[in-house]
């Protein structure tokens, strides 16, 4: 038990190595691969208090994880919630098809709008993971009739680009926005989005209100030097590379990407 506790806790550190070599050095952190870091994250932190304890992750460790997709599903009735984090035992034991089946069984019960929108979600998630986009947006449409959610609009975005709709991608994007404007990473992957097409202009501001929500966030500071780059503020350039390198980019990486996409 000692041995893959330790494992587990080594994948923990690769995957945030991973994050921060994409995002501070080779700067291809995207929106799509953020999300699926994370959500990778919260189901070995999980795995992690469960080997811990030798025993199924809890109720709290569950919420600890995905709290803002479980909100209070199934609070009323014990039986249905228990079948709940049965079913999410399963999908991060990566056991999509039987955490669908358990999903399946909780649609029928399920009264409440709080109820639908965590087994839509859930549902959603296993599709993605087994890379059936197209029933994932699908699915996660579903949940947005249900409640706008900035989590579930981004997460439909990035099976869209999975897809290479980059336009659907996008609106998705902005609708995460408008879910939760104060959210500086839903800002920063708009900014990345655009960058990588190469409209500047547009990416700007993106990166202006990420920073403005988070100061110290390399990726948005990273965005802003690119952007202003690119469109030739020089003074506004070396004021941004500064912050960035001070918060932690690789200020070489950052100036070799600029000077590729100006050639």
């Amino acid at each position: 038990m000692k041995a893959l506790r330790y494992v587990i806790a080594v994948l923990i550190a690769a995957v945030i190595g991973l994050i921060c070599y994409q995002g501070l050095v080779t700067h291809t952190l995207t929106g799509s691969n953020l999300t699926k870091a994370i959500l990778i994250l919260c189901g070995l932190i999980v795995s992690l208090l469960k080997g811990s304890r030798q025993s199924r992750a809890t109720k709290a460790d569950y919420k600890a994880a995905y709290g803002h997709l479980i909100g209070n599903a199934f609070s009323e009735d014990p039986k249905l919630e228990k079948q709940l984090y049965k079913a999410l035992d399963d999908f991060n034991r990566r056991k999509y098809p039987a955490c669908l089946k358990k999903l399946d069984a909780l649609r029928t019960a399920s009264s409440k709008s709080s109820d639908r929108f965590a087994v839509t979600v859930f549902t959603a998630l296993c599709h993605s993971r087994m890379g059936r986009y197209q029933e994932a947006i699908q699915t996660y449409s579903n949940a947005l009739l249900i409640r706008e959610h900035s989590t579930v609009s981004s997460n439909m975005g990035n099976c869209y680009l999975e897809l290479g709709k980059i336009e659907d991608a996008l609106e998705c994007f902005k609708r995460a926005i408008r879910a939760d404007a104060s959210n500086p990473n839903a800002h920063n992957n708009i900014a990345q989005l655009y960058i990588q097409t190469g409209n500047f202009e547009e990416a700007l501001p993106y990166a202006q209100q990420a920073v403005a929500l988070n100061g110290k966030m390399p990726q948005a500071l990273n965005a802003m030097a690119i952007c202003h780059a690119m469109l030739g503020n020089e003074a506004e350039y070396e004021s941004y590379f500064r912050r960035a390198v001070a918060c932690g980019s690789d200020g070489k990486t950052l100036r070799t990407y600029i000077e590729n996409l100006k050639a």
